[in-house]
């Protein structure tokens, strides 16, 4: 699964290709059964992770018993160390970046490097006790990636693709801007408008409900008009907390962004058809859907 790279300049400026302890280096670290054996501990370490606690920490009282989460832990610091080695080795046999076929050089040996260093991190936080850089545990299966059969394959076509993809972002990000922009023109400050009492300090009417118009308006027609004692004030905070809005380009780009999710874009539609034009809101509103979301 592992091409065998040739032995090229001098490794750490120091071993030559000619080195005694270089060429065991390479010999054994990509040997056949090196490279199986090291498959195997990838996926033990693997799997091995779904047996971590969330919390980890070895007990350490004496008349508590050693439980399977104990050994999982210890198990994953042994594979951490043994995966350590193993890259050490390989920068010994191969060198670090000068020349074609050196370590770096290979993006596979890059994701296994980082993924390394960041189960490395892990445990060092596990021992240190901070909580918040455990999620680096989360990267150790990706070291299994290059080793699944046709997935170099599948890495080469994506990357063929990414001109394309590129094409279609740029595409995407086009009407995400447009709407956006459109959404600022025609909804601008539309949702902090909501029916209030009509007498000092003018609460809002319970329950809230937008408005476009008091009933004395000429033009009432469109939107929803506020009843007899209350009247259409556009001094309310938005809703979800000031989230959801039309406001400024930050909020617009957030209620675009949900909409494009499909996740109950519709729970601010209706706000904004009761605070304008119902129809050409629908209108708009199935618009963005379409475009966004297929």
């Amino acid at each position: 699964m592992y091409d065998t790279p040739p032995l090229t300049g001098r490794s750490f400026e120091v071993f030559s290709v000619t080195n005694p302890f270089r060429i065991k280096c390479h010999a054994f670290i990509y040997n056949k059964w090196t490279v199986r054996v090291i498959i195997v501990l990838i996926w033990i370490s693997t799997l091995n992770m779904l047996l971590i606690p969330r919390n980890p920490n070895i007990r350490t009282a004496l008349n508590q018993e050693p439980t399977v989460q104990d050994a999982a832990l210890i198990l994953d610091y042994v594979l951490t160390s043994i995966f350590l080695c193993e890259i050490l080795l390989k920068l010994i046999a191969i060198g670090v970046w000068r020349g074609k076929s050196t370590f770096f050089r290979k993006p596979a040996n890059v994701l296994d490097f980082v993924v390394v260093v960041a189960s490395l991190i892990g445990n060092i936080v596990n021992v240190l006790g901070i909580g918040a850089l455990r999620a680096f545990r989360a990267l150790r299966p990706l070291r299994a990636i290059p080793l699944l059969t046709g997935v170099q394959g599948i890495l080469d076509s994506l990357s063929q693709s990414l001109p394309m993809l590129a094409s279609n972002l740029s595409f995407f990000f086009f009407f995400f801007i447009l709407f956006s922009v459109m959404g600022i023109e025609f909804y601008g400050n539309s949702l902090k408008r909501r029916c209030a009492v009509n007498m000092a300090p003018y609460e809002e009417a319970i329950p809230t409900t937008w408005c476009k118009h008091n009933a004395t308006d000429d033009d009432s027609a469109f939107g929803h008009v506020c009843g007899a004692g209350f009247t259409c004030l556009e001094n309310f905070a938005n809703p979800n907390h000031g989230l959801t809005h039309f406001d400024h380009i930050g909020g617009a780009f957030l209620v675009v962004f949900q909409v494009t999710t499909g996740a109950a874009w519709s729970t601010h539609m209706w706000p904004l058809m009761d605070s304008e034009e119902e129809y050409t809101t629908g209108v708009w509103y199935m618009m963005l859907v379409v475009a966004m979301s297929f």
